[in-house]
């Protein structure tokens, strides 16, 4: 996080149009989540936001793979750590959303489909047992529906970024992304408004913890997690896990992300 605050000028206001309304200390904190959720390349003049669970390994590779100066194989299968080691010599600034010449670019996901992929980070790592020790118990096999509830239960804007909203805080009123795109409508290209075009690798769509999806079922949102894995390792697509009442729960939860990004607030196949 940088120290000093630079002062905003006239020029600079489509970027920060609303920033006197905001404290030092409020674009301080915002800038404490941005630095995390986003990647710059002053060089490349283009800034990619992320979220958790939407997309983030995808954008790191369409970051890096645009961007000059790194080895695909170094990211390829895993970027995250990479990722973190590039964020950490070169971190996210204000400076960045300031000057014009740099293209914020933000991918989002369909809030049904991120929240059963949540659901799915929730009980296949180490944040199982964080919720349990948080919870005193011992007992995480929970539905998609149970998960839900929990979340339902907490202050969700603070919660793990694995299940928090996708929209910062202070987007749209503090700063502003010029591009949003939805993964789920890319394809092997991305034209930004800007005029400007980043590729999209056949190996951006890929990570080594993406969940296999696929295995045929109906409506699962009701079965513990050990219930739904097959012996390939396969689950359930995400569309099985939505009944009327975990499709009301999710529409609730992620209000702000729908209206945000422009996705319906029910199903569609």
């Amino acid at each position: 996080m940088p120290n000093k605050f630079p002062r905003i000028g006239a020029n600079q206001g489509a970027r920060f149009s609303h920033c006197k309304k905001f404290s030092k200390w409020q674009i301080a904190y915002a800038l404490s989540r941005w630095s995390r959720h986003s990647i710059v390349c002053p060089q490349s003049q283009i800034l990619v936001g992320f979220t958790p669970k939407a997309g983030c390994s995808f954008a790191a590779k369409v970051f890096f793979d645009n961007t000059p100066n790194h080895n695909t194989e170094d990211y390829e299968d895993w970027p995250h750590p990479y990722r973190q080691h590039y964020q950490r010599k070169n971190p996210t600034e204000l400076i960045h959303w300031l000057q014009s010449d740099i293209t914020a670019v933000k991918f989002v996901r369909n809030p049904f489909s991120r929240a059963v992929s949540s659901y799915f980070q929730a009980m296949r790592t180490q944040l199982k047992e964080v919720i349990g020790q948080a919870l005193a118990t011992n007992s995480m096999d929970w539905s998609f529906h149970q998960f839900l509830c929990w979340l339902a239960s907490t202050r969700l804007d603070f919660s793990n970024p694995h299940f928090g909203p996708q929209k910062f805080w202070g987007e749209g009123s503090l700063f502003h992304f010029q591009d949003i795109i939805k993964i789920e409508e890319v394809s092997d290209q991305i034209v930004l408004k800007s005029g400007k075009k980043l590729t999209v690798a056949p190996s951006a769509r890929y990570s080594r913890h993406h969940v296999q999806r696929g295995k045929p079922a109906g409506y699962c949102g009701d079965l513990p997690f050990s219930a739904l894995q097959d012996e390939a390792s396969i689950f359930p697509d995400w569309q099985h896990f939505y009944n009327c009442g975990t499709s009301k729960l999710v529409a609730e939860l992620y209000k702000k992300d729908f209206l945000a990004y422009d996705y319906p607030l029910s199903i569609t196949n």
